[in-house]
This record gives C-alpha cells, structure tokens and sequence, in this order.
C-alpha cells in the first residue's frame, strides 16, 4: 500500500468537538467534521464522495503505522488490497473507474471510501 497525499485538511482532528459524522445522499457518502472558528464557535464541513460503492471505519486501536502520514489528509491509496478484491467482483455495468481514499483523523480513526471522485466542501455550517 502506498498513500499519495491528495489534500491536506488545515483543521485539526483532535481539535474536533464531536466524532466525525457519515450519512448517505443517493450514491453519494458525505463525512462531516466539526472545527473551532476563529470566534472560538464550532461549523462543520464536509468531503462528499462521489458514486461511492463501499466505505469504512477503523478505530484507532486497529489502524497500522503506515497510515499515520496520512494525518488530517485525504490521500488517495495506491496498490490497493481492498480495491483490488472489489474490483474482482464488481458486477455493475459501467467502467470500474473506482479510486481508493484515506482520512486518518487521529483518535477517530481512519475513514476509508472506494468512489470515483470526491468534492472538499469548504462551507462553513453551524
């Protein structure tokens, strides 16, 4: 397994005022995470992951070294076990054009997504 760094996310996970959150939107998953303003107020932002077909979590009890440089980063896994196995057994009538993705957030763990694309929503919600 080698992790490319894709993008790097400015807001600290262990920062986080709750755990991330993860909820479906059609073919989509979207993992959301808390981060403290400047005012010292809690917003949540958002990565959405595009046409995901699998995803999941690792607590941090579970998750090998070689994903720590992955720290508060999206990174894109090369020679992927996992994506390899999916792939075998894809059965879905378009292209397999599936990427593998990698967010380590410290104590929370890794979260772990086979999408086509991600979009990094820079929004700031309360």
């Amino acid at each position: 397994m080698e992790l490319v760094r894709i993008y790097k996310i400015k807001e600290l996970a262990q920062e986080f005022n709750e755990s991330p959150k993860i909820q479906t939107r059609g073919r989509d998953v979207i993992l959301s995470y808390d981060y403290e303003q400047d005012t010292g107020e809690y917003a949540w932002k958002s990565i959405i992951f595009v046409e995901t077909i699998a995803y999941r979590v690792s607590k941090m009890s579970c998750v090998g070294e070689d994903v720590l440089k992955s720290y508060n980063s999206i990174s894109e896994v090369k020679y992927s076990q996992w994506l390899n196995e999916i792939k075998a057994s894809y059965r879905g009538s378009q292209k397999f054009e599936y990427k593998h993705y990698l967010i380590f957030f410290d104590e929370y763990g890794t979260y772990e997504f086979i999408a086509k694309n991600l979009i990094v929503d820079s929004g700031n919600r309360s």
